[in-house]
């Protein structure tokens, strides 16, 4: 039920990156290689689109570990304003090496195995499961 309508939604291939970092806080190359919207695109043009993106302000790029490269949402511009709820600031910017190892085994688990998996979102948790909404815990 919730993965069917998590894929009739129809948006850019920007959007669907931005959507898909938003969720797992970070991405990597492998994992959007596999995003059920970019499954049919090339190494290289998503490379590009992440270029783009990064160029554009709506990524940054980071190290996650040798020369493996990450990508997360910048922090905010104070002066910057828009129409669509944001993610708090503590959710965007580089992420620490504590944040950057949960996330990527969470990212790693969903996105990299055999099974495609999604992280819910407090919202959809409070939607789907709301005998699990304990306030104050980590929704990890």
């Amino acid at each position: 039920m919730l993965h069917t309508a998590l894929r009739r939604e129809l948006h850019s291939p920007s959007q669907l990156v931005l959507g898909h970092v938003e969720r797992y806080r970070m991405t990597v190359l492998a994992a959007l290689k596999r995003l059920p919207g970019l499954s049919h695109f090339g190494a290289r043009r998503i490379v590009g689109l992440l270029r783009d993106l990064c160029r554009a302000g709506d990524l940054e790029r980071g190290t996650l570990f040798h020369h493996q490269a990450y990508f997360h949402l910048p922090r905010r511009n104070e002066c910057e304003t828009t129409e669509q709820p944001e993610l708090p600031d503590y959710r965007r910017g580089p992420l620490s090496e504590t944040a950057k190892i949960r996330n990527y085994a969470i990212l790693a688990f969903c996105c990299l195995g055999h099974v495609p998996r999604f992280r819910l979102t407090k919202p959809e948790l409070l939607a789907h499961f709301p005998a699990l909404n304990r306030p104050g815990l980590p929704l990890n």
